[in-house]
């Protein structure tokens, strides 16, 4: 904005000055060279009228009158008739053959010289109506140039002038304008990251600018109220609804040790209450998610991705699942990339519970880490019955379930098992750390969960990203 601001402004007054001052430069210089002449030709008639009486005074034997001229740069000559310089006078301008016959025939003749640079005015010297000498006079065209170049310079310097008070006006006006505007655009992509506390500076600018960014704090706070009066609920409700579900379980587990062995009924009740305490700390880890505010910092993926393997080894090997991770060790770059703590932790152990839960027996699961171009990517791979694409593109939407083919995702045994929040809430951290889940049809005919980060190599970690608010 400040540059077309400063264009706008210093072409329309570069236009505006060379339509104004080049011609009113050209008039004044024409109306001085017009004065030069006119004073030049007034000086040779009266240089004329002094030869008139010379050449009287020579003719009558009296003495001679003296000829002088007024301006003492001014240079002249002056001839009989027969073309013969007057004794006594320096012969300074010499007129030419046609310059002369003119001036016999009584006509004047006037004309610039180059050099020197001068005005040469040639006329007739009459006596009676005869003429009876020739007069020249060539004035010096120094003073005139003189004049005319300070005119010019005084013009150009009154433009740059003007130029110059046009480019700070700009500037004032494109700073004035684009200052508040870069300030609520800044507001608004903190506002599109996630930092719902963003606003916008409302003291500067135009009425315009102050009033629109007066109705984006309006809009910011308003989103803010109720997104966060949507978590408070959910975690309110969620963190109130976990002491009487553990009281019920507590109550049910001693309703069967009471009754032995042939309580089936409560059996199923504790699962269901088990289901339900799992649905409500899955709430509470969707609330935690949505309201990250911890800043990223660069992590090392491929450890933590061999400590998360290692750590659901004991578990896949129960279930008869062979689980590996396949890595680039002593690769010449390093898979780093931004995240916040924990994060990617907490992805990792909801897509190795669900690759587990998924696998049948005998199958195997592989996790694998690439550092591609701009990011890092893991992918947990299995060998279970998949998902449908249709499935895939809906499966990471909240309480979502599938149970075609066998599989139920998003299941989850780690926290949120079988509540459909375990993919919901892997996709809502890597989003808030810029980074993405997508589901895909592994090459073994079952289901890949590919995560990728943004790289960290070359970012220094103290400018790292901050989101959330």
């Amino acid at each position: 904005m400040t540059r077309r601001i400063l264009a706008a402004l210093v072409g329309l007054t570069a236009v505006l000055l060379a339509a104004v001052v080049v011609p009113l430069g050209a008039f004044a210089a024409h109306h001085d060279s017009q004065v030069f002449v006119e004073r030049t030709e007034a000086a040779s008639l009266a240089l004329a009228s002094q030869a008139e009486e010379r050449l009287a005074d020579d003719k009558e034997g009296r003495a001679r009158a003296p000829i002088a001229v007024r301006d003492k740069d001014d240079r002249f000559s002056v001839f009989d008739i027969h073309g013969a310089p007057l004794a006594g006078i320096a012969n300074a301008v010499s007129v030419s053959a046609r310059d002369r016959s003119a001036a016999l025939l009584g006509q004047r003749s006037e004309h610039w010289t180059d050099e020197p640079d001068r005005f040469v005015v040639v006329l007739p010297v009459t006596s009676s109506g005869r003429v009876v000498g020739i007069a020249a006079l060539a004035r010096p065209a120094e003073s005139l140039r003189s004049e005319q170049a300070r005119l010019w310079l005084g013009l150009a310097a009154a433009g740059a002038a003007a130029l110059l008070a046009a480019v700070l006006l700009a500037l004032a006006l494109a700073r004035w304008v684009g200052r508040p505007l870069r300030r609520l655009e800044t507001a608004a992509a903190r506002l599109g990251e996630g930092s719902l506390s963003a606003r916008a500076a409302t003291q500067d600018g135009p009425a315009e600018i102050r009033q629109l960014s007066t109705t984006f704090n309006q809009m910011a706070g308003r989103l803010e109220s109720l997104l966060a009066s949507q978590r408070n609920v959910l975690a309110d409700v969620s963190h109130q609804l976990r002491t009487p579900l553990a009281a019920l379980r507590l109550r049910l587990e001693l309703m069967r040790q009471d009754v032995g062995g042939s309580a089936d009924d409560l059996d199923g009740l504790l699962e269901e209450v088990q289901r339900l305490s799992h649905l409500v700390d899955g709430l509470l880890a969707v609330a935690r998610a949505e309201n990250a505010t911890a800043a990223a910092e660069v992590i090392d993926v491929t450890a933590v991705t061999e400590g998360r393997v290692e750590a659901w080894s004991p578990v896949a090997d129960d279930a008869g699942v062979a689980l590996s991770v396949s890595s680039p060790p002593g690769s010449a770059v390093p898979a780093r990339a931004l995240a916040t703590a924990g994060n990617l932790e907490q992805v990792l152990d909801n897509l190795l519970a669900n690759a587990i839960e998924a696998t049948p027996e005998g199958g195997r699961i592989t996790v694998t880490v690439a550092r591609l171009a701009a990011s890092v990517r893991v992918t947990v791979a299995d060998t279970g019955p998949g998902m449908s694409e249709a499935a895939r593109e809906q499966a990471l939407r909240r309480f979502w379930s599938e149970t075609r083919a066998g599989r139920e995702a998003p299941g989850d045994r780690h926290g949120t098992g079988g509540t459909g929040l375990g993919l919901a809430i892997a996709d809502r951290l890597l989003s808030v750390d810029q980074g993405s889940l997508v589901l895909a049809a592994a090459d073994e005919g079952g289901l890949a969960a590919i995560v990728e980060l943004p790289a960290a190599q070359g970012r220094n970690p103290a400018s790292a990203f901050r989101h959330g608010d």
